[in-house]
């Protein structure tokens, strides 16, 4: 049995006793959409990149790519919509077969439970509700849930992109209940919908750590919510790790149908702009075409969720460079003793450089998404500082200097962002 944990100081994950930097990748339609041939070369070239956790679906993604012969955990009803007295146990069996296979492969697995358009009066379900489980069928399917997956140790994410009111959070609530009754030991989550900044108390108190949702949205009153909301909850939360699970992904369509597309560069900002920010135990990818398994016998609906654009085939999606810049993070953060990190916010008056301290200031990270000089709001003498070029990779030392109450860094000649690395 592998042992992912909560590390002492509540912050970060530990695994077998060392600190675990979690590393995701996006593939909420595994269970529907992905072959056992393409599960395997999936697996296989993201554990090359570095990922050590899937973001998985245990119901059909309501905005999957759909092709002919997807198998469906449940017969359907004369509305096309789920009959949940009548379980497809085939399903379950090889869903649990795929994790099987993750996990031997060193993968730790978060599976959603129930996301949002199964439930009454989310955002999700009042779009499309043919498929609300009802109430007294919760329990039932959560069970289910357990007989197959909780033997694999998984993260249990009770909601998916969800929103809170109170006939919702008694879905969830009942979810967490039993989940927690029969599975005491797994830890548990919810994943948000995006810009989001509550999560009702009854689940905060039973849940292991945070996930927050920065999401697609590119309207430039967003632009801030990686920090924001990294920020937001560090702050004003009881103390647990936590995780941007959705910062915008590398190449999805900018969401509400606008013009444009998020870039490498885009998702890389996401990432740093969160990690330094207080969401230090860790981050998850996503790139639009696999989180969908999108082939090209395949149709994506534009018009389903949030609207976004088309997207390309799995195959080349799973290539996307954005993918070894997360990888590169994660490299980088086990490097040092990132459990100890602290979000300094006090120490630039520009919110969108984000400063973090490790090991009581033996070392101090600074992003910036454009090489400019950095002023710092406190005397920093003794320390030699590097310059890393998050687009080329290249490393460059860097002059600075000190004032009463400041120090001031020179510019780099880094091509777009840069990780200044301050150390003593």
């Amino acid at each position: 049995m592998r042992t992912l944990r909560i590390s002492i100081n509540q912050r970060s994950f530990e695994k077998n006793g060392q600190p675990f930097f979690y590393l995701a990748d996006t593939c909420w339609s595994a269970f529907t959409n992905i072959t056992d041939t393409d599960w395997l070369y999936y697996l296989k070239h993201r554990k090359l990149q570095g990922f050590n956790v899937l973001q998985i679906n245990i119901l059909p993604q309501w905005d999957a790519s759909v092709f002919e012969g997807r198998i469906m955990p449940y017969s359907l009803n004369e509305q096309g919509g789920f009959d949940y007295s009548k379980i497809n146990l085939a399903y379950f069996e090889h869903a649990q077969s795929m994790v099987e296979i993750a996990t031997t492969m060193g993968f730790e697995v978060a599976l959603v439970i129930l996301w949002c358009n199964y439930v009454p009066s989310t955002w999700a379900s009042q779009m499309s509700d043919v498929n609300i489980m009802p109430k007294e069928y919760i329990r039932e399917y959560v069970q289910l849930v357990d007989q197959y997956f909780s033997k694999f140790d998984p993260m249990y994410v009770i909601s998916g992109d969800t929103d809170f009111n109170e006939v919702s959070t008694e879905y969830y609530e009942i979810a967490m209940d039993e989940i927690c009754r029969l599975s005491p030991k797994t830890l548990k989550t919810t994943h948000i919908k995006g810009r989001y900044l509550q999560i009702p108390n009854s689940l905060v108190n039973k849940m292991d750590f945070y996930m927050y949702q920065s999401g697609h949205n590119a309207e430039p009153q967003n632009a801030n919510m990686p920090y924001f909301q990294a920020e937001h909850f560090y702050k004003n939360y009881p103390v647990k790790p936590l995780i941007n699970s959705e910062p915008c992904y590398e190449q999805m369509g900018f969401s509400r149908g606008l013009f444009g597309k998020w870039s490498q560069d885009d998702v890389r900002k996401a990432a740093y702009q969160s990690v330094l920010s207080g969401a230090f135990a860790g981050i998850t990818y996503g790139a639009a075409g696999v989180y969908q398994w999108h082939t090209p016998d395949s149709y994506f609906d534009e018009l389903m969720g949030e609207g976004f654009a088309r997207c390309e085939d799995w195959m080349k999606a799973l290539h996307y460079p954005g993918a070894w810049d997360y990888g590169w993070l994660k490299e980088h953060m086990e490097s040092m003793s990132f459990e100890t990190m602290v979000p300094e916010y006090h120490l630039v008056s520009n919110e969108q450089i984000r400063v973090s301290s490790v090991n009581d200031k033996e070392m101090i990270l600074i992003y910036s998404p454009v090489p400019t000089q950095i002023k710092l709001n406190e005397r920093f003498d003794g320390y030699s500082v590097k310059a890393y070029d998050l687009k080329n990779r290249q490393v460059m030392q860097l002059p600075y200097s000190t004032s009463k109450d400041q120090t001031h860094i020179d510019a780099s000649t880094c091509a777009k962002d840069v990780l200044v690395v301050m150390s003593r």
